[in-house]
């Protein structure tokens, strides 16, 4: 007979830890509280986002976010429970007139655009109130449908070349349509270069004006301009006969929605001279970032490549001023500025930069020391001297800290608002830090559109940051400064 083989019983499967258990034990935990972090600082920004797309009555009702509009068909329409009224609609309060010669017409009351406007095409009619004001009730059978064209003679009440500003007072229905004009006068037909919305449910007055001498000031530009055409009718014989349309266009929701993400970026370009304010901080950043990476380099290159009597007294004397707080030296460099000449210039800005920060000069001596001696070696037997030697040999080898130098001082030098505070008063000179200020003192504190120029402020330090933190990572890490 055959011996029974013996049989190793199967073993069990050994229970393992779960993959997400053993990764949350090592470094999950870490992961997650670096997640939290990055949240916590991300924060602001998003709420400065958010805040952005908001509207002032949005803003007073303590909304978290933003609500989303959409097509309306009709007004009046119902308005949520506990508005402070119940129904929704379109009014118009009146029509004034400004001219160059500083008089002001009332050429129309709310009242009586019942009685003197027409409806010239579109579903719509035009009701007294009887509180001063005309309710237009209108319908949009789609977005696409044929925009409402309300019409308005009138005999002119000064020279056609007086006009000045055309304004129409309104109560919004907060439908997110559009509102444009245009003026038939003297032979010219005015046309509005950009479009009104419908926004809110709270009265504005909508300013139309021609090119003037406003257009050359600072002043917050906050009317429509009026592009000049030739009328499509020759001149009357009575020059001052005037027909102002009003055209509301219906808008679908994504143009609604599009308007209203746009609304307070426009209005803060309309406010300030925006563009004017980003030329100033983009010729201060690109001197100041230049200033600082030649006096890093330079002045560092002497400390830790060189050897000259009294190099460690130096260097002592350079670092010990990163102990002395900015306000000690504020009054008297402001003295210095204005002494020579420099006060409300940008020089007193970038000029310092050229001249070394020792923080930075110190993160270059930290990288150099670490070269070895035998580049400059090599460097002497090809019969380079000391100047070259720093240009073609060390600089080159420096590049990740100058890269991370550039970056810290384009987000200071972006940033800086008390330097140009204390040294402009001349706004066409402000950088857009302190432009922000003056667009927040202009606008009275309208905090939603504040924080619409604070994000287009801080959107381009978010993608230099991002787009260069590897080179930023690098040259904190070889200099000898990592944490």
């Amino acid at each position: 007979m055959k011996r029974a083989e013996a049989t190793t019983p199967i073993a069990a499967p050994r229970p393992q830890i779960g993959r997400f258990r053993r990764y949350l034990l090592t470094r999950g935990w870490a992961h997650a509280l670096l997640l939290f972090g990055s949240a916590m600082f991300l924060f602001p920004f998003f709420w400065m986002v958010i805040t952005s797309l908001k509207t002032d009555e949005e803003l007073a009702e303590s909304r978290w976010l933003p609500a989303i509009p959409r097509f309306r068909a009709h007004s009046p329409y119902p308005r949520p429970e506990g508005s402070p009224e119940p129904m929704a609609q379109f009014q118009i309060r009146g029509l004034q007139l400004r001219t160059l010669d500083a008089h002001i017409h009332n050429l129309c009351r709310g009242e009586d655009v019942a009685r003197t406007w027409t409806v010239e095409s579109g579903d719509a009619r035009l009701v007294a109130t009887g509180n001063d004001a005309t309710r237009v009730e209108y319908r949009f059978g789609s977005p696409d449908d044929h925009p409402i064209v309300l019409r308005y003679e009138f005999n002119f009440p000064a020279e056609p070349d007086q006009l000045h500003k055309l304004a129409l007072a309104i109560q919004s229905d907060d439908s997110w349509h559009r509102v444009d004009a245009t003026l038939d006068l003297g032979g010219r037909r005015w046309v509005s270069q950009s479009p009104t919305y419908l926004a809110q449910h709270r009265a504005q007055s909508i300013l139309f004006q021609p090119p003037t001498f406003d257009d050359t000031t600072y002043q917050p530009k906050v009317w429509v301009r009026l592009r000049a055409e030739p009328s499509p009718k020759p001149a009357d014989s009575d020059d001052r006969h005037a027909v102002l349309r009003v055209t509301l266009t219906p808008t679908s929701t994504a143009g609604a929605v599009w308007s209203k993400v746009m609304r307070n970026y426009q209005r803060a370009f309309a406010y300030v001279p925006f563009w004017r304010y980003v030329a100033n901080s983009l010729v201060l950043v690109a001197l100041i970032t230049l200033g600082t990476l030649f006096s890093s380099c330079f002045v560092a290159y002497a400390f830790a490549r060189l050897n000259w009597p009294g190099r460690g007294i130096a260097l002592v004397i350079l670092l010990a001023t990163m102990m002395l707080p900015p306000q000690v030296t504020m009054i008297p460099s402001f003295m210095i500025w204005r002494t020579v000449g420099a006060y409300n210039t940008l020089a007193p800005l970038w000029a310092p930069a050229w001249f070394g920060s020792a923080f930075f000069i110190f993160l270059m001596i930290q990288q150099m020391k670490t070269l070895p001696r035998e580049l400059e070696e090599s460097a002497r037997i090809d019969g380079l001297n000391a100047l070259q030697t720093w240009y073609y040999i060390i600089l080159p080898q420096v590049k990740p800290t100058a890269a991370a130098i550039a970056i810290m001082a384009f987000m200071w030098s972006w940033n800086d608002f008390l330097g140009p505070l204390i040294y402009l008063r001349d706004q066409s000179k402000f950088p857009l830090s302190l432009g922000l200020f003056a667009l927040r003192l202009d606008s009275f504190g309208d905090q939603t559109m504040i924080m619409a120029g604070n994000v287009l402020m801080t959107l381009p330090v978010m993608a230099i940051f991002f787009a260069c933190q590897r080179y930023f990572i690098q040259g904190m890490t070889v200099s000898g400064l990592k944490g």
